[in-house]
């Protein structure tokens, strides 16, 4: 299972987005987008976030680690076959101990995205990714 825990409410303007990356990546990964209720503090963001923690978590952050498409495909491959949990904070970041309690830290691009952005940015790499090992063709648009 694949999951992608996110802080705050996706605005209409990306559901579309959203939906489209869901549906080309379903008939190849299971995949679950939980979207939580931003809180007052990241404290109590952190407390809602745990709750959904499971398997390899990686922690979405413009400090991580980056990749190349392929290179993200790489780092991957084994993960996708078992519990995989991407964590997207709110517009205040993450709590601490959701840094501690990654298993990596992600960075989609040196440029900082919204967090909404990045949903649909990860969602569109995960979909890259899929075409990639099984070595579909992309669709675009």
């Amino acid at each position: 299972m694949t999951r992608i825990v996110c802080v705050g409410k996706l605005k209409s303007h990306f559901r579309d987005a959203q939906g489209h990356y869901l549906a080309l990546l379903q008939p190849h990964l299971k995949i679950e987008i939980v979207e939580l209720k931003e809180g007052r503090s990241v404290e109590e963001e952190a407390e809602k976030i745990k709750k959904y923690l499971k398997g390899y978590v990686v922690l979405l952050d413009e400090r991580g680690e980056e990749f190349n498409s392929h290179d993200f495909c790489e780092f991957l491959k084994e993960k996708l076959n078992s519990d995989i949990t991407f964590i997207i904070g709110g517009k205040h970041g993450v709590d601490e101990s959701i840094k501690e309690l990654a298993s990596s830290t992600l960075s989609l691009s040196r440029l900082t995205f919204s967090h909404q952005l990045a949903r649909i940015v990860l969602l569109e790499q995960l979909y890259r990714c899929v075409c990639i090992m099984k070595n579909l063709p992309f669709a675009r648009g």
